[in-house]
């Protein structure tokens, strides 16, 4: 794919970020068992925590935990005798009554209670849940909080009857007090887990059975949603038949649940036998016309094994869980929908990574250096890390790969792992040495640019290709093995080459000159290749290449340097006609980057093209075009569109073309009621597209607690957009910084960077001091750097862009009709 990345490469870390490193612990954690009580009226929890202990060294006489913003009033050992301890700056020191030996289980138990801001949500009169990850249990009660410390665990919890408490493992029991209206579930898991995914959620769900070959299969929804688990959660028990097949480690455990709760703070989160859900996830039947849950569906299951029964054994290898739970998001959409839908989801993922390590920050998939561990949960854990385990299964071929991850899962059942152990099981299986495929892509930072340059020896029948490998900042050279494909007609021919060097030639016989050549057709390596073998057999790729990622490369390179009236026509035909969604994608803003009349003309007659998909890249493509005819083209698709999401892409298009009676529609556009509040957010989005100061005081009321977290999230994206130089914009994003949601103070503190206004830093900085949500921190912490360096749009240069932008659409008209006079005149001759 190719990608304009900025030169300018940024240092992931931040003042005051430190390196990190596994601590001491003399003991090994058994088994933890809880017993609460949740106080909704006053937000709190009550009880204790039983832990069994068993010290690896001998005279181990103390014992210490976490246990953050809680009030200890007891610590007792095996027979109730009371422990000596200390509690102070989020540590529990417990003196045991004696050195003890090495081996000999220990027992102790710490009753506690606390009303806590992290880790366990009261978010209604009805309905709470935990969120452990990163180290967010040691709020809710004392542990051991480390990936590393894993244990068996119980959990007994009391809660109001008529509530439904989900906890790990299997119920053991429940039993329902009807003088004190309370019920109380007792739920056990017996496989070790560590303190961070022990899991509650508890709510007046309703109860969907899925169950499958002997296993428990449970979806909790609101009520009145039960109709949308089925969309949402329908494919969950052939993902556990699939996942246990390919990894040949069946699913570990006798329950696989899934919960949907209010405000979650994350997508989905991977708790042992009991995933917590966003709301998202449950999909109305005009969001399932072209969104699936299955994504975060596959990757929870697949945390299941990675994460759950083998888990990293600290933050810094967190990958080790995210990446192949992303990685596994691909493998069930090529099973389901085949390779092509695979790809071109994975290729949308390394679009994600390439855009953050070109323009927040470059680091190494496992690094030690940051402030909190949350501060790793981005597109390097994830997308990128993804990424590489795919090319990891190409290099090892189906039996190689599969067979190394069953060895690394079933050595390490129950433990804690890091990067070493999955090379060894790698070398152990095939026999390869992959330590350099490692250090390149896991433990370096960055990834390869390259580009190439095609020509034909006629003379000599040879095919040269020139590649030169771009180094950039805090990147090195990569070693690629690269397949690069020739075709002419049906025939091909496939050849591999090695790129190690800054600058190479390579040169290839062939039986026939190509009319065709494709370096990666599968767009299976991570980076850029630019390729540009010239018009005619671009022209020739997009037609007849039978990889449709290939096929959509040349409609993206034809669209950005071969922009005549052959090649418009022939992306129009490609949107019209290709036998697949994203290479109609891929041709509609290939058509949308040219800007010309004739691209205008032939998108705007495929805004009705089948795909959903593809109308929404049509829908995006129309927005370069500040025309009325364009306009006139978005809002036909708005008065027919079935799908949510073509309407928001129609919408935020609509305020690209600036015309006056834009406002009008956008604003009627607010008032309509969508799946997740999508058209409100493309109306928002629109609206700061327009650049009208007229939807500055709308924008500003969508930041207020009465709308939901989406539309105030998008409200503040408006405001950076549109209230630059204007104080009244500044005052009142720097007052949604309070705001409750998480995602909504990220966008606040994201449109105050793009204001550029430094009279700012001492609100964010208050961020960075006070917020509870490491996330949250982070973006403060950039975006007040961004500000203390003078990082920002001036007016200046805001009016430049849109003086080039004018300049450009001048110049492509005047193309236009260059091109059809030379067209009339050649017919006339």
């Amino acid at each position: 794919m190719t990608i304009d990345v900025p030169s300018c490469i940024r240092p992931f870390a931040l003042p005051g970020d430190r390196r990190h490193f596994e601590k001491d612990v003399p003991f090994t954690l058994r088994h933890l068992r809880l017993d609460v009580t949740l106080d909704f009226e006053s937000r709190s929890v009550a009880g204790t925590v039983r832990l069994t202990l068993l010290p690896v060294t001998n005279g181990t006489s103390e014992v210490h935990l976490d246990a953050r913003e809680m009030r200890v009033t007891a610590v007792r050992g095996r027979e109730g005798e009371p422990l000596r301890f200390t509690h102070a700056n989020g540590g529990l020191r417990v003196a045991l009554p004696g050195p003890f030996e090495r081996g000999r289980p220990q027992e102790i138990e710490v009753a506690y209670q606390a009303t806590p801001r992290r880790g366990l949500y009261f978010v209604s009169r009805d309905q709470a849940w935990t969120q452990g990850e990163a180290e967010d249990t040691r709020y809710w009660f004392p542990c051991l909080d480390l990936p590393s410390a894993k244990s068996t665990s119980e959990v007994r919890v009391t809660v109001p009857s008529g509530l439904f408490a989900l906890s790990n493992g299997v119920l053991v029991e429940e039993h329902e007090d009807p003088t004190a209206g309370r019920k109380t579930f007792h739920w056990r898991h017996d496989v070790p887990h560590p303190a961070y995914l022990v899991s509650l959620a508890v709510g007046p769900f309703a109860e969907v059975v899925d169950d499958r070959n002997g296993i428990q299969i449970r979806y909790y929804v609101p009520a009145d949603r039960v109709g949308d688990a089925r969309r949402a959660f329908g494919r969950t028990p052939e993902m556990i038949e699939r996942f246990s097949s390919l990894l040949g480690v069946p699913y570990p455990y006798p329950k696989y649940a899934q919960v949907v709760v209010d405000d979650f703070i994350f997508g989905g989160m991977e708790n042992t036998t009991a995933t917590t859900m966003h709301r998202f996830v449950l999909l109305d039947e005009r969001a399932a016309i072209d969104f699936t849950a299955d994504h975060i569906v596959a990757h929870e299951l697949a945390h299941q094994w990675f994460g759950d029964l083998v888990t990293c054994r600290e933050w810094s290898e967190g990958w080790l869980n995210e990446g192949f739970a992303t990685f596994f998001e691909s493998v069930d959409l090529e099973h389901h929908e085949g390779r092509e839908e695979a790809a071109f989801y994975r290729m949308a993922e390394v679009t994600r990574f390439i855009e953050e390590d070109s323009g927040r920050y470059r680091r190494a998939i496992v690094e030690r250096t940051y402030r909190e561990p949350i501060d790793l949960f981005d597109r390097h854990l994830y997308e990128k890390a993804g990424a590489v385990l795919h090319m990891l299964r190409r290099k090892l071929g189906e039996e190689g790969f599969w067979r190394s991850i069953q060895l690394y899962l079933e050595r390490h059942r129950g433990g804690a792992v890091e990067t070493t152990d999955l090379v060894r099981a790698i070398e152990e299986t095939t026999g390869r040495s992959i330590r350099r495929f490692f250090d390149q892509w896991v433990h370096s930072a960055g990834f390869p640019e390259l580009e190439a340059i095609y020509a034909w020896d006629g003379d000599a029948r040879l095919a040269r290709l020139t590649i030169r490998q771009k180094r950039t900042e805090g990147t090195n050279l990569f070693h690629l093995e690269l397949p690069v494909f020739f075709g002419k007609g049906s025939a091909r021919e496939c050849r591999e080459i090695v790129v190690a060097e800054e600058h190479e030639t390579f040169a290839f016989a062939l039986p026939f000159e190509p009319e065709r050549v494709v370096i990666d057709p599968w767009e299976d390596v991570l980076g850029r290749i630019k390729l540009d073998p010239g018009r005619e057999m671009l022209l020739t790729q997009l037609r007849e290449e039978p990889e449709a990622p290939a096929r959509a490369r040349a409609a993206e390179v034809l669209g950005a340097a071969h922009g005549d009236l052959e090649v418009l026509d022939a992306l129009g035909a490609s949107l019209a006609s290709d036998r697949f969604w994203a290479v109609q994608a891929a041709a509609a803003t290939a058509l949308g980057e040219t800007r010309s009349g004739r691209a205008l003309e032939i998108l705007a007659s495929h805004t009705s093209v089948a795909h959903p998909k593809a109308r929404r890249a049509v829908a995006k493509a129309l927005g370069n075009f500040r025309d009325p005819g364009a306009a006139r083209a978005l809002q036909a698709m708005l008065e027919n569109e079935p799908s949510w999401f073509v309407n928001a892409e129609a919408l935020r298009s609509l305020g690209k073309t600036r015309v006056p009676d834009a406002l009008d529609t956008l604003v009627r556009a607010l008032d309509q009621d969508s799946y997740e509040d999508q058209i409100r957010v493309g109306a928002l989005d629109g609206l700061a597209e327009k650049r009208d100061d007229r939807a500055i005081p709308i924008a500003m009321e969508r930041t207020g607690a009465g709308h939901y977290a989406t539309v105030r999230s998008a409200a503040c994206r408006t405001l950076g957009k549109l209230g630059e130089n204007k104080s009244e914009v500044r005052e009142q994003l720097q007052r949604v910084l309070d705001d409750s949601d998480l995602r909504v103070r990220i966008a606040a503190l994201r449109a105050l960077g793009e204001l550029g206004d430094p009279r700012a830093l001492g609100a964010i900085d208050r961020v960075v001091e006070r917020d509870l949500d490491g996330r949250v921190v982070r973006v403060a912490r950039e975006v007040a750097r961004d500000l203390g360096t003078g990082r920002r749009w001036t007016d200046e240069l805001g009016a430049l862009r849109d003086t080039v932008e004018k300049t450009r659409q001048a110049a492509r008209a005047l193309e236009d009709r260059v091109a059809l006079l030379e067209a009339r005149l050649k017919k006339e001759a």
